[in-house]
């Protein structure tokens, strides 16, 4: 099934591109850089990671990012965009919708768990799905 992120993602990349879409990722790195521990090898997990451009910073940075998402074609962006900065190694996908975190990403431990671009219509719920694994 292709999702309606799926269709979107062209759009979705265009923004990305923008003066304000790359201002809107630099201002996210440079957030989460004064509140990660200064130690590499950090288990991070990526709700809703798209194409991945979050989580290549961080794989990059020495971090484990696993990247979460509804969107097949946007993980196999990720991926590409990884092993185009030679941190594929780094980084692993799981194709599922938001309401199944728990069940994909539940047997897991992870020192950051980031939501940049998430829409959620209950914000409240996405909380509980994080406290649920972390």
């Amino acid at each position: 099934m292709v999702s309606a992120f799926d269709r979107h993602l062209d759009a979705f990349r265009g923004y990305q591109a923008t003066p304000w879409g790359r201002l809107r990722y630099e201002q996210v790195a440079a957030n989460l850089a004064r509140h990660l521990p200064d130690r590499p090898s950090l288990a991070v997990l990526d709700v809703g990671g798209g194409n991945g451009l979050d989580a290549v910073r961080l794989a990059a940075l020495g971090h484990r990012v696993t990247i979460v998402d509804m969107s097949r074609a946007s993980l196999d962006e990720a991926m590409t965009l990884a092993a185009a900065h030679g941190c594929a190694d780094s980084i692993e996908t799981r194709c599922a919708d938001i309401a199944d975190l728990t069940a994909v990403a539940a047997c897991d431990s992870y020192d950051v768990v980031m939501a940049h671009n998430v829409i959620s219509p209950d914000s409240e719920c996405l909380m509980r799905l994080v406290t649920d694994i972390t």
